[in-house]
């Protein structure tokens, strides 16, 4: 499969995101960022106030805990909701035809779950790594790697 000229390339975990642009025609592939985003998340511990309350069952001495919500993971949830508008966004104002989404596997199943229908037919390819912190030249080369 050959990355078109007009495919914007997403990439994302939890807490980043960049967009970018296949610049290159035919079998080349040469990058441009188009956009980034990124948001510090805590971690769990520090964004819980407290351990999770407990509580006695019935007359009987045996106890239980309440679950705690995932304060991390929703965070995480609502990042991604925001990618998810960008990209619609950005989809327009650059005229891209064609979506490659690179996403470690939980986002990218968020990702999903977000994204309206119309968006989700213009993903043309997908892989599940993790390629956040990958510098662009060595990307490039993944991606033409992944073409063939």
């Amino acid at each position: 499969m050959r990355i078109a000229q007009h495919t914007l390339v997403l990439i994302v975990d939890g807490q980043r995101a960049t967009f970018l642009r296949n610049s290159a025609k035919g079998e080349s592939v040469l990058l441009a960022e188009l956009h980034s985003m990124a948001f510090f998340n805590e971690a769990n511990r520090d964004l819980n106030p407290d351990r999770p309350g407990h509580t006695k069952v019935g007359m009987t001495e045996r106890g239980t805990s309440y679950e705690q919500t995932d304060v991390h993971q929703a965070n995480e949830v609502s990042f991604l909701g925001g990618v998810v508008a960008n990209t619609e966004a950005i989809m327009t104002e650059h005229a891209l035809t064609d979506i490659v989404l690179i996403a470690e596997p939980h986002a990218l199943g968020v990702l999903r779950q977000h994204m309206p229908a119309a968006l989700l037919n213009k993903v043309i390819s997908q892989l599940d790594k993790d390629y956040t912190k990958t510098p662009l030249p060595a990307l490039q080369a993944i991606l033409k790697k992944h073409e063939q």
